[in-house]
């Protein structure tokens, strides 16, 4: 039979219409980044996809996001185990089950029924099951105009706006005009985060309270494919990704003192600017939205199929603890009645 391919998901919006490339702005979250795109490009591509909460019958594997499953807690809630087993059950076939972490936890434990587990960086691998998995690049990027040359002006940080590092402060501004450079920061709250178009290098920072294992390159990915000079923090997922004075530049650690000796270094090093520079073009071509697609597929299409005696048994473990749950939001319920 035919491979097919089903995203398991209980989210509403995941049915409605939607084109990632007319509609960037939508569905801005690892969940509409990792899977709801992931699977409309896929659907796009003319591949055989599914999506929504009932698996379809000749589905050989089930892709499920983690960030759905856990919703915001410790770990996964046992209704959400309950529900997914529950799906799974009912399939006629036994299917694959791949689940798409994105920078969840990695303390948070996927489903014991997984039979592949996609990790965001080679560092979080530890079980046979794990593999590193490419993402799709974000969507709706406006280059560096290429009018621009070898110009070196305006550093930029593309973050959250809870994510901007303490000491990106007036005295690192200060520091960064001494050099001749000024700095743009641009969060979810000013329109700007997809705009490179005048942006001659970007600072990949990473938030001070995030396990650094559990970070994809994302940042490092978006530079490449924007045409900005990546300045990077030392972490996993960038030093594992790119390389250091030819995709990338790397500061020491991730204070201001550091990404100010990496970005000095790269203005008064022409060479060494226009060699990154050069090699980005190469570097983004590794994360084409085709080449990331055709990944996915082969690596959702070949995984192990599911053992019916864990799903049951993960059911079994889940039922109790689901139960006494739904008692609980019952209650709080009267409650306030």
């Amino acid at each position: 039979m035919p491979a097919h391919v089903h995203f398991w998901t209980r989210h509403p919006e995941a049915i409605e219409p939607w084109d990632p490339d007319t509609e960037p702005g939508l569905h801005l979250t690892a969940y509409g980044h990792a899977f709801l795109e992931l699977f409309h490009r896929m659907r796009a591509d003319g591949r055989s996809v599914t999506i929504g909460p009932v698996i379809a019958r000749k589905t050989s594997s089930v892709v499920v996001s983690m960030e759905e499953l856990v919703a915001h807690q410790p770990q996964i809630p046992a209704r959400m185990t309950l529900r997914l087993g529950a799906a799974l059950l009912r399939a006629r076939r036994r299917p694959a089950v791949v689940v798409l972490r994105v920078d969840t936890e990695l303390s948070v434990r996927a489903p014991m029924f997984t039979t592949l587990e996609a990790m965001p960086t080679r560092a979080s691998v530890h079980r046979s099951r794990q593999r590193v998995l490419p993402l799709l690049p974000q969507r709706g990027l406006h280059p560096r105009d290429a009018s621009r040359g070898d110009s070196l002006r305006v550093i930029a940080l593309k973050a959250y706006s809870y994510n901007v590092p303490d000491w990106m402060g007036p005295d690192f501004i200060r520091a960064l005009n001494d050099l001749g450079l000024s700095l743009r920061i641009d969060t979810e709250r000013d329109g700007r985060w997809e705009d490179f178009t005048d942006v001659d290098a970007v600072l990949c920072t990473h938030p001070a309270r995030a396990d650094p294992l559990s970070k994809p390159p994302t940042k490092l990915v978006a530079a490449w494919r924007a045409g900005a000079i990546p300045v990077c923090g030392p972490y996993v997922g960038y030093l594992e990704t790119g390389r250091d004075g030819e995709t990338m530049v790397v500061a020491s650690s991730d204070s201001a003192e550091d990404y100010l000796d990496a970005l000095r270094t790269l203005s008064r090093t022409p060479q060494l600017s226009e060699r990154v520079r050069s090699a980005l073009p190469a570097a983004a071509a590794a994360y084409a939205p085709d080449r990331v697609l055709r990944l996915n597929w082969e690596a959702f299409i070949a995984a192990p199929r599911l053992r019916f005696l864990r799903v049951i048994g993960a059911v079994l473990l889940a039922a109790p603890g689901a139960a006494l749950s739904r008692l609980r939001r019952v209650l709080r319920t009267n409650a306030s009645r």
